[in-house]
């Protein structure tokens, strides 16, 4: 794979070209995500049957010249690649920071919000209980120094 994005810290046709490059068969999770219709998928599909890179790269083109804002449109695409599970093509985008929102809301999902809420529920059951087993080795040794 080429050195990915070693030229500007920017979003023009050579970041798009080698992000197409990098993303292979993951560009049409990534268009789902960017809210391409499957007919509009199919489309770049048909337009280079057998090449991925080409149909990644029309896909992205074709998102990106609809941006009217491009910083939003950075953010929105940051987030889609962390959604697909592609948090090393996302840090090579500008202003790249590990809490990106979510694409398309800048709240999170409930499937993420959930699962986030079911981690922290854990974890807080974990405390507890570290906690009790702690009171109640404190109780017995103050049990056996009162008898």
């Amino acid at each position: 794979m080429l050195s990915l994005f070693s030229l500007g810290r920017t979003v023009d046709e050579t970041f798009l070209q080698t992000l197409a490059l990098n993303l292979y068969t993951d560009w049409q999770r990534l268009a789902d995500k960017l809210h391409f219709r499957p007919a509009e998928i199919r489309k770049f599909e048909r337009l280079a049957e057998s090449n991925p890179e080409v149909q990644a790269y029309q896909m992205l083109v074709s998102w990106w010249e609809e941006q009217a804002d491009h910083r939003e449109a950075e953010e929105w695409l940051r987030s889609a690649l962390v959604q697909i599970g592609r948090r090393d093509l996302a840090a090579k985008i500008p202003g790249y920071a590990t809490t990106a929102p979510r694409a398309g809301n800048k709240r999170q999902s409930s499937e993420h919000q959930s699962t986030s809420d079911a981690s922290d529920i854990n974890k807080k059951k974990t405390r507890v209980l570290e906690a009790n087993r702690t009171d109640v080795a404190q109780t017995s040794g103050n049990r056996s120094s009162l008898t």
